[in-house]
């Protein structure tokens, strides 16, 4: 735009300063776009990258953890499953032991294992006739699930977690069938553990 100033020189004039500050701010805005953007979208990835990578050692860490947890229950099922069978075998031998004598071996064997907490000896119809306990004399196991199985022919069974019938806390047992050589069945063997 040109205009006759009062000096007598002709002056020229650019775009009004309002537009012209905006276009410069508008250039700036979209030079920090492209520069900001990418930078961000780099953080954004690096940082879903280091949490992948963070999640798939944890998750390794807890699947080595659950394994470790799963190979020394397994050594302690089989430690009492060892022990119930020497107990059993023992019960069951030619020469028989009264009750009180049962429950003293029963007792003993618990005292030298502190994470069992009671021992029961039940006949084949299921009802316990030894036990750590004289509370536990005369209770009937013949409706436990544990039971059930190995009267139909497994060797051994650990429950579920179960309601203890006298404390009402929670346990479960490890269970063993006694047979004699034909396959009778001729008592049962049960390790209760809190």
């Amino acid at each position: 735009m040109r205009e006759d100033h009062p000096t007598g020189y002709e002056v020229t004039r650019g775009p009004p300063k309002g537009r012209a500050f905006s276009s410069i701010q508008k250039r700036l805005v979209i030079l920090l776009l492209l520069v900001l953007v990418p930078i961000l979208l780099g953080q954004v990835y690096f940082s879903y990258d280091r949490y992948r990578s963070r999640k798939s050692i944890e998750i390794g860490a807890n699947l080595e953890l659950a394994r470790a947890s799963a190979k020394a229950f397994d050594a302690f099922v089989q430690d009492v499953l060892h022990q119930e069978l020497a107990i059993g075998l023992a019960f069951t031998s030619s020469q028989t032991l009264p009750e009180e004598e049962k429950s003293q071996i029963l007792f003993k064997n618990q005292v030298g294992s502190p994470a069992i907490w009671h021992f029961f000896w039940g006949n084949p119809a299921g009802v316990v006739v030894a036990a750590t306990g004289s509370q536990f004399i005369g209770m009937d196991l013949s409706d436990r699930e544990y039971y059930r199985e190995l009267v139909a022919g497994k060797d051994w069974v650990v429950s579920d977690l179960l309601l203890s019938r006298t404390t009402r806390q929670p346990s479960f047992t490890i269970s063993r069938g006694i047979r004699n050589g034909r396959g009778e069945f001729l008592g049962i063997i049960v390790a209760a553990i809190l």
